[in-house]
Parts: structure tokens; C-alpha cells; sequence
């Protein structure tokens, strides 16, 4: 089995995940702010390949996304020594399979660029992928393949940790859905008002989104999405590895015209 790693850098949390060609076969969660620690990507990558029982095997390439620009040549230098050549870095300059509609293509995180390709492949068409992570993005691609844009609001552990910073009777609130939208406690008005209301919101966005493209599969992921595509009235799935699954798909795709540069 040939492994590769992806990586997908978020600005709270980053999975570092093992694949082949055909599956994700392991995923490692570590919190992104251990990047910035003495041991840095170098420690952070030998531990999490360690948990995924992958030390010391062959790695035939990898692949990164990040949203935290500070910590990228780290981690290409901490991959590059792991396997030939360089670490495919995701932008907008590399084979996407999706044509980008965006303004400015610079601008956009490798994450929605990633959350796009995976998307337009799974729904073979028109897709809106939910984001649920630090921020909430929404992620619009036409049924012919072009990456339009989207949408990018507080994600909702960002709000109710805002909310807690800046009120002081309203303490931090767990993220468990109360049964009812009108909350007889503070704590379950708090709770709806995250949860049922970060609902109302996507629903809305989606279906807004939805109009403005003619249509579309709604596809959530990101560390919420679990949480909350069930009681969404528009997502029509989850799928918590969406983001990794199109990394794997960047690297197969752009593997072919990228031959590997010798060591030093």
C-alpha cells in the first residue's frame, strides 16, 4: 500500500490524515496552536504518525491546506523530509478539476477550495458545502463545475465562546441541543439560541444560495457537522471528512504532472 498524508490545517484544530489510493485510512485531530511549540510540525507530525502506526513506514507524498499561513513553511519542511520532493501545497494555481468564479482566487482558503472539489465530485452536479468549523462557510459550486463562492459567517463554537468573553451573566455554554427553540432557563436560551439559531441560519443561507444557483446538494462537514446536519431542514448529508477527501483528490490529480524532485 502506497501511503500519503493530508493535512488540513484549520485555525483551531488540524487533521492530519493517512490515505491510499483508494480510502482515508487514519485521521489524527491536534489542536493548531501546538504548531507554534518547541517541538513544532516535525514533533507534531512524528507523534501523530506514531498514533496512526505509521512510524518509520514509506511515504510516497503529501498534501497541505492551511488557513494559518505562519506555520506553512514548517510544515512543508517538516513533509519534506518525510518523502521525494516537494508537498503539494493547495491553491488556486494547481489542477483544481473545478473552474474558480471568485473575484480575487487568491483570496480563497485552500480549505473551501477543498471542500469544493470534494463536493462537486460527490453530488456530480451542483453542490453548497457547509463548513461548520471556526467559521462557518458555505461553499457554492454549478452544476457545470464552476466554483462561484459563498459565504463565510462566525462558526459557532466562535460565537458562543464571543458571547460567554462579552456578557457578564451568560456563562460558556455546552453545545447540546435544548428540545424546544424557547429556552425556560438561561442556560437553554443560551443553547437555543447558539444551536437552533446557527440552524435557522444555515437553513436560510442554503436555501438563499439554492435560488441564486437553480439548485444543489447540500453537503455539511467540519467538526459540527454531526451535531447539526440532523436538524437542518436543507443539508441533505454529512460528511465530517468531505475537506480530507478532497485533498486526497487534489493529490491524485495533480500527482501525474508533478514528478518528484531528487533529495539533496
Amino acid at each position: 500500500m502506497s501511503t500519503r498524508i493530508a493535512i488540513d490545517m484549520g485555525n483551531t484544530e488540524t487533521a492530519v490524515a493517512l490515505f491510499d489510493r483508494e480510502t482515508i485510512v487514519g485521521v489524527r485531530n491536534v489542536r493548531t496552536e501546538r504548531f507554534a511549540g518547541s517541538g513544532g510540525a516535525r514533533g507534531l507530525l512524528d507523534e501523530a504518525l506514531a498514533a496512526l502506526g505509521a512510524a518509520g513506514k514509506p511515504i510516497e507524498g503529501s498534501v497541505v491546506a492551511t488557513v494559518v499561513p505562519a506555520h506553512l513553511a514548517d510544515l512543508v519542511g517538516a513533509l519534506s523530509r518525510l518523502h521525494e520532493g516537494e508537498p503539494l501545497v493547495v491553491g488556486p494555481s494547481i489542477d483544481l478539476g473545478v473552474r474558480i468564479g471568485y473575484e480575487r482566487p487568491e483570496e480563497l482558503g485552500p480549505d473551501r477550495i477543498a471542500d469544493a472539489v470534494a463536493g462537486f465530485a460527490e453530488a456530480k452536479g451542483a453542490v453548497i458545502v457547509v463548513d461548520l468549523g471556526t467559521a462557518t462557510t458555505f461553499n457554492a459550486v454549478t452544476e457545470d463545475g464552476v466554483f462561484l463562492g459563498g459565504a463565510i459567517a462566525p462558526g459557532i463554537r466562535t460565537g458562543a465562546d464571543a458571547l460567554a468573553r462579552r456578557t457578564a451573566r451568560i456563562a460558556r455554554a455546552e453545545l447540546v441541543f435544548p428540545e424546544r427553540a424557547i429556552g425556560t432557563s438561561t442556560d437553554e436560551a443560551v443553547r437555543s439560541g447558539i444551536l437552533w439559531g446557527a440552524v435557522a441560519m444555515i437553513d436560510g443561507m442554503v436555501t438563499r444560495i439554492r435560488d441564486e444557483m437553480g439548485g444543489g446538494l447540500a453537503i455539511a462537514t467540519g467538526g459540527l457537522a454531526a451535531l447539526v446536519a440532523p436538524r437542518s431542514r436543507a443539508i441533505d448529508r454529512a460528511d465530517p471528512l468531505l475537506t480530507l477527501k478532497g485533498l486526497k483528490l487534489l493529490y491524485e490529480r495533480n500527482r501525474s504532472s508533478r514528478p518528484p524532485a531528487p533529495r539533496a
